[in-house]
């Protein structure tokens, strides 16, 4: 789970200065990259106290305007729900607030979790049957957060995806033919996301939102924690859990496992998970509001728009190609994935008020 050899002094000072700002103890060894963080860099920390986890925000993402409040919120409602009894990793909070700033830079400080991430190549019903049970109790909670929290969807305009493809061609990316030829579905996407708002709003729930893979860490095959909360929210339980059940049964490796994709559904529901709308309707939401604004994100980042950092400008590039094929998987199987979505609705258990 790590690694790269060097640490720039700047970057081992601005760690130690957080270490005695948080009061737990001076760092007693060299500070260890560690990968996983698709956008921001983290590091594992050995002090007087114990270890630790420290995450530098990605600064570009912090520059959005609300974005801080929006992560502050987002971590609190990780908080509450680890107090309900969901396995959260949550960062710690000092002085009333998550984010630390310093060093015109963001960071969140957690516990060290041990943990390895799911295999996405080897299909395990049983721990994506915990995460969907899991996800079942969190939208089934009502916690008092709930009140406190606006809704938003990251729905990326048409306007932005034209203009986008448009530099990404002037600058011959090696994935701008694939893109544009791609914008009709997702645009169709987004007009799918429009149609159906007014039924995605009548039920929304808190939820983590971004509950893929790699955002679980097993400690054992029984003993899940959820990381990464940045992005809690309202959302429509159905959308999530949707969502949630393809990534887990093989939509990333562009080999979905329709044994799987059952078992997860039913597990939610035997856990008190109830479906609100149709779940062909909250795939298109998740794919407009999840998939495509990672997608943006990533074009921006292969841009140089967002970064700075050719090794970022590489990765962003690889995650552009990797999305294009789960994109074309997605349109040469539709036929199959529409029947599996429409079943759900036929299995004992489904209720659309």
């Amino acid at each position: 789970m790590l690694k790269t050899p060097e640490i720039r002094d700047e970057i081992r000072s601005s760690l130690e200065t957080l270490c005695a700002h948080y009061k737990i103890g001076s760092v007693l060894a060299r500070p260890e990259p560690l990968s996983g963080g698709y956008l921001h860099k983290l590091w594992r920390v050995e002090t007087q106290e114990g270890t630790f986890v420290i995450k530098k925000l990605n600064p570009a993402i912090m520059e959005k305007r609300g974005m801080a409040g929006r992560l502050e919120q987002a971590e609190s409602i990780g908080a509450a729900f680890r107090e309900a009894g969901i396995p959260a990793v949550i960062p710690y909070a000092h002085d009333g607030s998550f984010i630390n700033e310093m060093d015109d830079a963001s960071y969140l400080l957690y516990p060290f979790v041990s943990g390895s991430l799911y295999d996405l190549n080897r299909v395990s019903k049983s721990q994506a049957s915990q995460v969907a049970g899991l996800l079942a109790r969190m939208h089934t909670l009502h916690l008092p957060i709930q009140k406190e929290v606006g809704l938003h969807y990251d729905i990326v305009p048409e306007a932005t995806w034209r203009d986008l493809i448009a530099q990404c061609i002037a600058k011959n990316l090696s994935f701008s033919q694939d893109l544009e030829r791609l914008l009709p579905f997702f645009l169709h996407c987004n007009e799918q996301h429009a149609a159906n708002l007014d039924e995605l709003n009548a039920h929304l729930v808190l939820g983590h939102r971004d509950l893929h893979p790699e955002n679980i860490l097993w400690e054992t095959p029984d003993m899940p924690h959820i990381i990464d909360w940045e992005y809690a929210g309202l959302v429509n339980p159905t959308q999530e859990i949707i969502g949630a059940a393809l990534e887990w049964s093989g939509l990333i490796t562009r080999d979905l496992d329709p044994g799987c994709f059952n078992a997860f559904m039913d597990a939610y529901k035997q856990a008190g998970g109830i479906i609100t709308i149709d779940p062909v309707k909250a795939f298109y939401t998740f794919f407009a509001n999840n998939m495509l604004s990672w997608t943006e994100i990533n074009i921006t980042r292969a841009l140089g728009l967002t970064s700075q950092s050719t090794k970022e400008q590489a990765f962003a590039a690889q995650m552009l190609e990797e999305i294009v094929l789960v994109c074309d998987y997605l349109q040469s199987t539709w036929s199959s994935l529409e029947q599996i979505l429409k079943k759900v609705n036929e299995a004992q258990g489904s209720a659309i008020p």
